[in-house]
């Protein structure tokens, strides 16, 4: 799609991250809860950390994402890798490779800013979302119990994630190679930037939990409560 034009940070207003919210919170009301809601003033503030995407076109918004960092400087220091998720990833216009565009661009922009230690990973519930961060992004497709650091850190879902309570969460993928519905819905799926970077982040968990005295948690187990304690004891302890 031709005259697509990134915002810079200052130049997002109220009123369009009023109407990114209005979006979200649209598409969340016709899809059900894909993604988190979020107000007008939170997207302004992520936007001026530079972490964030909008796309405009003849003066309308049509695409907006952000990029979150996960851990602190001191996690950072002590694991050797930021941990970088793509999200509240929504395209106005559909069809006309806005979101392709967008999500390449985040990416690009938040390679810049966390550099090559920088983890990505995304979590998708819609078929053409995946297929963009698997074949346009080169992201790999996994399953959450062979990374249990990783899940932790992206199932933060308060309806359903084990983090806060739950037994097991419903809408998690089982298995690579989901088939999507009639609507193109998936089960949630998560994918990856660098498989061998992930893997190298989950063994430096697994030492420093070793170190700390913290169980470890090894890959291909079920995800439980349990489990996201521990690795919830484990992120909270380093840099104590």
């Amino acid at each position: 799609m031709e005259n697509l034009r990134v915002l810079q940070q200052h130049e997002l207003t109220m009123a369009q991250a009023e109407s990114i919210s209005a979006g979200i919170n649209s598409y969340i009301a016709t899809a059900g809860p894909e993604m988190l809601p979020k107000t007008g003033q939170e997207i302004i503030v992520q936007y001026q950390t530079g972490q964030s995407l909008v796309l405009e076109h003849e003066g309308n918004v049509v695409f907006h994402a952000t990029g979150y960092e996960n851990l602190t400087k001191e996690q950072v220091f002590t694991l050797g890798y930021q941990i970088v998720e793509l999200g509240s990833w929504i395209a106005m216009l559909r069809g006309q490779g806005v979101g392709t565009f967008g999500a390449v661009k985040l990416l690009e922009r938040n390679r810049e800013i966390f550099g090559e230690n920088a983890i990505f990973l995304a979590t998708h519930k819609r078929m053409n979302a995946l297929n963009i961060s698997k074949h346009e992004l080169g992201f790999e497709e996994v399953l959450y119990e062979d990374f249990p650091y990783l899940a932790y850190l992206t199932c933060t879902c308060d309806n359903c994630s084990e983090s806060f309570g739950f037994s097991s969460c419903p809408f998690r993928s089982k298995q690579i190679g989901n088939i999507p519905d009639a609507k193109g819905k998936i089960d949630c799926t998560l994918v990856i930037s660098n498989f061998k970077k992930a893997r190298d982040f989950e063994n430096r968990c697994r030492e420093e939990s070793k170190r700390l005295g913290i169980t470890v948690l090894d890959q291909g187990e079920v995800i439980t409560t349990e489990r996201m304690k521990i690795a919830k004891d484990l992120f909270d302890k380093i840099g104590i």
